[in-house]
């Protein structure tokens, strides 16, 4: 199975087999950051989670994974690890990760996922919020030789306001189709209905 995009394609890959190496780690991580409100700079503290993994596939092969989250993993939990990538493309991103054994669901969501992949429509839409932008200048200059300047200023504000809430319903639209096609990727990778069964819990990373 797989998910289009316009003219591409995003398909699934699913690594499933036994846990062993699991090598879990956060680390701290300070910036300095220039504050418009405060008129000055302040110091920034972010988190890095790392968990990494061997896993042995049946046919006795072994495969290194790495998540930037921390998930509960000991050795010889059976895992599956879910991706997504591009068609005839290098790189895949995970999605979601399933402890067989404790019962355990992660994924991320939606809007983290479209972010990674770069889907198309989703962070997309920046040529008619331009020109929407654009509209509220240029507008009342066109229509200044037809002594309508504040008219015009008024239909640039509105072509503007227009474009954005134009944008936002076709955003929220394209994510919304988007989390729904892969739940659906997901649930088919691990065998399950169209929900998550009884029994496991579930986690959504948002960031």
């Amino acid at each position: 199975m797989a998910i289009q995009s316009g003219n591409k394609t995003l398909e699934r890959y699913v690594i499933r087999g036994t846990v062993h190496g699991v090598n879990q780690s956060s680390q701290a991580t300070y910036s300095e950051k220039h504050s418009v409100l405060a008129q000055g700079t302040y110091l920034s503290c972010s988190n890095e989670h790392k968990t990494s993994w061997w896993i042995e596939n049946v046919d006795g092969t072994e495969k290194q994974l790495l998540i930037h989250e921390v998930i509960p993993l000991r050795d010889g939990h059976e895992v599956s690890a879910i991706y997504l990538g591009w068609r005839d493309a290098d790189s895949i991103w995970p999605v979601a990760v399933f402890n067989a054994t404790t019962k355990q669901f992660f994924r991320y969501s939606s809007e983290v996922i479209a972010k990674q992949v770069s889907l198309d429509g989703v962070r997309g839409g920046c040529l008619l919020f331009i020109l929407g932008l654009l509209a509220v200048p240029v507008v009342p200059i066109v229509t200044s030789n037809f002594k309508m300047g504040l008219e015009g200023f008024g239909i640039g504000v509105a072509a503007f306001i227009g474009a954005c809430v134009h944008n936002f319903r076709r955003n929220s639209r394209r994510v919304t189709q988007f989390d729904k096609d892969i739940q659906s990727e997901i649930h088919a990778a691990l065998g399950w209905d169209k929900s998550v069964p009884e029994g496991v819990s579930s986690k959504v990373w948002t960031e």
